[in-house]
């Protein structure tokens, strides 16, 4: 049970900071009397991630007042895992755009992406925010209580695309979870893998703000032709692949050897 309390109390500070922020905000919006409910959404997911961070790094259990300290690793295995990362986010896209999964938040996200605040909440302060709770949160605690890494890894990807709740995101971020979790585990920092959920979101939000509907709804097939797309997709998963996998082999060894609590991990293959 004490393998757990941590990561669910993680979730909780998130949702209720969510919830907090939100109400606050709306209050604010309807007291002042201007009701505008895109820039409402952001301002609240923009504050909630702020308090989220702050609470998180705070509370002394889990750990996170040096999750930012250091990237983990030398700039050319650094670069090598960003690249890595971004190489598997556009296969995993390219994938899931074949599933024709419903979008139930995409008014609301181009509504956001029109703001300035929006772009910082959806771009910079959330996809930090969600490290620090999802690989921070989650996946440090259950490492330091000696649960094998690829649990950890599988278990903070699940969680991670479920609270999503929008079906098109779901998949992905279950996909690019599994992928920050490989880089959080390899480093021992929240660095590497929120320069890379930073460059995933803040292209996402700017793409919106540019092209508006259409970012959304054209695929890669449409604009590139099915051939090129497979070759690709083909590509670009060897690339993932082969990129985390040397990040792993080179840095596992040496994150052994530096555990990040006193409790030893054991050993995964990849």
């Amino acid at each position: 049970m004490k393998k757990i309390l941590y990561p669910i109390l993680a979730v909780v500070i998130f949702f209720a900071a969510q919830l907090a922020c939100s109400s606050v905000v709306a209050t604010a919006f309807v007291l002042s009397g201007e009701i505008d409910f895109p820039l409402i959404m952001a301002t609240g997911l923009l504050m909630s991630a702020i308090v989220t961070i702050i609470i998180l790094m705070l509370v002394k259990p889990f750990g996170l007042s040096d999750a930012f300290s250091r990237v983990g690793c030398k700039a050319g295995l650094a670069i090598l895992a960003v690249v890595g990362v971004m190489l598997g986010s556009f296969a995993a896209n390219v994938i899931i755009e074949t599933l024709s999964l419903e979008n139930n938040l995409e008014e609301e996200f181009l509504g956001m992406s029109r703001s300035w605040v929006g772009i910082l909440a959806i771009g910079v302060a959330g996809p930090v925010c969600e490290e620090v709770v999802f690989r921070g949160g989650i996946m440090r605690p259950l490492l330091n209580k000696g649960v094998n890494p690829w649990i950890a890894i599988v278990c903070s990807a699940l969680i991670f695309g479920i609270i999503h709740w929008n079906p098109i995101q779901i998949p992905f971020a279950m996909a690019v979870g599994l992928m920050y979790g490989i880089v959080y585990y390899c480093t021992g920092s929240l660095v590497l893998t929120s320069i890379c959920h930073i460059l995933n979101n803040l292209s996402s939000v700017l793409a919106m703000n540019q092209f508006g509907k259409e970012s959304l709804e054209v695929t890669t097939q449409q604009e590139l032709g099915t051939t090129w797309t497979i070759v690709l997709l083909v590509m670009a998963i060897i690339g993932c692949v082969v990129a985390l996998r040397v990040v792993w082999k080179r840095l596992v060894p040496e994150r052994l050897a530096e555990q990040i609590s006193q409790t030893p991990s054991p050993t995964p293959t990849f």
